[in-house]
């Protein structure tokens, strides 16, 4: 039976347990939360230590009379005992606590389980038969399972300060006071190696739970965003099929009034002769064009969004396509008295470019420029190429009002249209542009436009497609 875990999810348990998770940014973010999430239970175990050695700081004040020397080393080692707590509970109050809480924490425990080793080594070289080494596991115990459970402590930092401390105590114990009792030595020996597993055990297995647990929040937290992006994303489809419907509606809807009307008109025979019928023939065949015209351009903004046309890259002459350009549109220029030129130089630059999808983004410009154009203007198509800069520009020049800075940056949006109106009420359902920049895109290119501020200034449109190599 197969797991129902998800995949992710089930990699970032399996980090959990190897207590290491491989992206860094959720590595700092889990110590950062789990030294936040520990900071009262950290500081309320550094007070009740400090208390703790505190009492028994003055329990040894009191019997220094007696064995004065012993007493003495025991109140020194307490004392270094308070100091590394109090640097400890200090330092969860300084900026910048979390960064340094790790070796803090370590070298504060380092201390702590260093006092009971000192502790009874000194009892054992000033009273050489007693028996320790029970009570000093059972003093040392408590401090490890401690911080283990409550400080804020990687298992691996914790195994490193248990081994820094008790390996070296071990041996200085059987070099100087265990050196003629092998039996209390075996003792220390298989504590250390029983007890001393246990503790790193009980370690790895809270912080294999705490990361586990971060790891399915964190799971559930990443899920959360991708359903809020794809929420985000459905809502953004949603009203740009609402507008896109408002916007085919109002386009079509002239047109196709006009069809209807003469249509009715021929079937009523309100029109009989012959050359009026010709007439309103072409006129509704017009109308069917233009229909046909925006149902492609609608098309065309779909294929370029959904990224489904097909890009064949090969080396164009920029100056030759700018010709062909001018003599496509040629006669849509003559039938609004404008003229329509280009001196761009054959065969000079070449760039990497879909001749297809080149041929459309210059159509839509041209386009453009002649329906904001008024009657008799020139409308001049360009072409520009920075030495060494290795890209090449098609520029399509109009004379038509202009565009302000402000309606420059939304010009490449679907949908977008500018104050500007066409001066022979053509149509226009604002996404040429926003089509023609997805084509550049395609090609590894870029498209803009330049617009001085004042009225009647006209606008310049381009493309920008990097020179052939060769």
């Amino acid at each position: 039976m197969e797991s129902s875990t998800p995949p992710m999810l089930e990699l970032l348990q399996r980090q959990a347990r190897r207590l290491r998770f491989t992206d860094p940014v959720m590595e700092s973010a889990f110590m950062t939360e789990r030294i936040e999430g520990g900071l009262t239970r950290a500081r309320v175990i550094l007070v009740a230590a400090m208390a703790a050695f505190a009492l028994g700081g003055w329990a040894d004040i009191a019997n220094i009379a007696r064995t004065s020397m012993l007493l003495r080393a025991l109140l020194q080692m307490r004392v270094l005992a308070e100091v590394a707590c109090a640097g400890m509970l200090l330092s969860t109050w300084l900026p910048g606590h979390t960064r340094r809480a790790e070796w803090v924490n370590a070298l504060g425990v380092a201390v702590l389980a260093a006092y009971p080793v000192l502790a009874y080594w000194h009892f054992a070289y000033h009273l050489p038969k007693l028996q320790f080494v029970g009570q000093l596991i059972g003093n040392l115990m408590p401090i490890l399972a401690v911080s283990a459970f409550a400080l804020p402590l990687r298992a691996r930092t914790l195994a490193v300060v248990i081994t820094a401390v008790l390996v070296p105590g071990a041996w200085f114990f059987r070099a100087t006071v265990l050196v003629d009792r092998a039996s209390e030595w075996r003792v220390l020996v298989t504590a250390f190696f029983g007890i001393v597993p246990v503790v790193l055990l009980m370690a790895w297995w809270r912080e294999a739970g705490e990361r586990t647990m971060f790891a399915q929040r964190e799971h559930a937290r990443r899920l959360n965003a991708e359903l809020e992006r794809a929420n985000a994303e459905l809502a953004r489809l949603n009203a740009e099929k609402n507008e896109f419907m408002a916007v085919a509606a109002h386009d079509l809807r002239a047109p196709l009034g006009v069809v209807r009307g003469l249509l009715e008109l021929l079937r009523e025979g309100r029109i009989a002769a012959p050359e009026k019928r010709d007439e309103a023939l072409r006129q509704a065949l017009g109308e069917t064009g233009r229909m046909h015209a925006l149902v492609e351009n609608y098309l065309g903004a779909h294929a370029a969004e959904s990224g489904v046309l097909p890009v064949r890259m090969e080396t164009i002459d920029l100056g030759a396509a700018a010709h062909e350009l001018a003599a496509r549109h040629g006669a849509t220029a003559a039938a609004k008295r404008q003229a329509l030129t280009t001196d761009a130089p054959a065969g000079r630059v070449r760039v990497t470019a879909d001749a297809a999808l080149l041929a459309q983004v210059g159509d839509n410009f041209v386009t453009n420029a002649l329906k904001f154009s008024p009657a008799g203007a020139a409308v001049r198509i360009e072409l520009l190429a920075a030495p060494g800069a290795g890209v090449a520009r098609l520029a399509v020049v109009d004379a038509g009002p202009g565009v302000s800075l402000e309606e420059q940056g939304k010009l490449f949006r679907k949908f977008s249209r500018g104050a500007a109106r066409p001066t022979a009420g053509e149509s226009s359902a604002g996404l040429g542009l926003a089509t023609a920049r997805r084509l550049a895109e395609a090609m590894d290119g870029r498209v803009g436009c330049e617009s001085p501020m004042a009225d009647g200034c006209g606008a310049c449109f381009w493309i920008e497609l990097p020179e052939a190599t060769s």
